[in-house]
């Protein structure tokens, strides 16, 4: 299920491949407008006040390309339509996510440097906690910009439950998620960020949350009191291997030698 997720993910962003380069044009053009101000005017509040608005405006072009990046995942294509529409419906879902994550770097800026001067047994278990329970939260939350594309007509209380629900009962996948998406956005150094870049690392997980739900979708499915029995990937998948067709890296990489 994870190599499908992977060889799904790829040939979809390649081919919407200047779609995505336009979303990419976005956090480039956060970056512009928020960062390298903040830079400019060195450490200070208005520097950091600054950072803080393009971190939520980060946020905002995550939860949006990830909205409308998820037709990709169903097959179909992105549209400036889509793109657009995208970007109201991610706003409450964005200072949400942003907000918390915002409020747990506070936190840790003060509970790192307090509980390490402690010292002792009390001090570094404290510290363990504070750090794991941080960890665990922001890897829930990074199934949100998918539940939000995922689940439209959910509430936000639906939508962070079934991204911490995807964490807790998924916790290797979404650690092998995490690492795929860090290993992309380092390989998209070298392109300036245009592509995979965090469009890409959008489209993936959009795609990640919605094959795995299909195991959701499935166990629903069972009669009550059913037996559990092995997850049938392969008949859950069946549609989507279909669509995507037999595709390998090397027709993507030499189509003229097929």
């Amino acid at each position: 299920m994870i190599a499908f997720t992977v060889k799904k993910s790829l040939f979809d962003a390649w081919d919407s491949f200047m779609g995505l380069a336009l979303v990419n044009l976005s956090f480039v053009a956060v970056a512009a407008a928020f960062i390298l101000p903040a830079a400019a005017l060195g450490p200070g509040l208005a520097g950091n006040l600054l950072l803080a608005l393009g971190f939520l405006a980060f946020e905002l072009c995550r939860v949006a390309a990830t909205i409308a990046l998820e037709p990709l995942a169903e097959g179909g294509s992105i549209s400036f339509r889509a793109w657009f529409a995208a970007w109201p419906a991610a706003v409450p879902t964005a200072l949400i996510l942003g907000g918390v994550e915002l409020a747990l770097f506070l936190a840790l800026s003060v509970a790192f440097p307090f509980y390490l001067g402690l010292g002792g047994v009390i001090g570094s278990f404290a510290l363990g906690a504070v750090l794991w329970s941080s960890a665990l939260v922001l890897l829930g939350l990074q199934w949100l910009p998918a539940a939000a594309a995922r689940m439209p007509g959910r509430t936000l209380g639906a939508r962070l439950k079934a991204s911490f629900a995807m964490l807790l009962d998924n916790l290797g996948f979404t650690l092998f998620v995490t690492v795929w998406e860090l290993l992309s956005l380092a390989l998209s150094i070298f392109t300036a960020f245009l592509v995979p870049g965090f469009g890409g690392a959008a489209l993936a997980r959009a795609e990640a949350f919605r094959l795995r739900m299909r195991k959701y979708e499935w166990l629903e499915s069972l009669p009550e009191g059913a037996a559990r029995k092995p997850v049938p990937w392969k008949r859950l998948l069946a549609d989507d291997e279909e669509r995507l067709g037999k595709r390998t890296l090397r027709n993507l990489i030499f189509p003229w030698k097929d």
